[in-house]
């Protein structure tokens, strides 16, 4: 893993996806990797095609968090996840093709 690419030292909860609904997005902004959003379009195009998962590090108020997930839409503004699940994208750390 590039050192520059590498998240703080700091604890991710994993989360399963169906609980990210009840998570509180709302005035929470982090510093995200420099290509998130290239990254985001391509884990979206890995999703719909081969239905390939992602680990995607996000911040809510109440954490930090980790859900591995398959990206089904994704905009400059929001991503979708299976079952109608949003994220702003403001609030996306990073996502972890693996």
């Amino acid at each position: 893993m590039n050192a520059s690419l590498s998240l703080p030292a700091q604890i991710y909860s994993e989360i399963d996806k169906a609980f990210v609904k009840g998570l509180n997005f709302k005035e929470v902004e982090v510093q995200a990797e420099p290509d998130l959003l290239h990254r985001l379009y391509y884990a979206m195009r890995l999703g719909n095609l081969h239905h390939v998962k992602v680990r995607l590090y996000f911040r809510a108020l109440e954490g930090d968090f980790m859900v591995q997930t398959t990206v089904w839409s994704c905009d400059t503004h929001n991503i979708c996840l299976k079952g109608g699940i949003w994220i702003p994208v403001r609030n996306i750390l990073r996502v972890e093709l693996y």
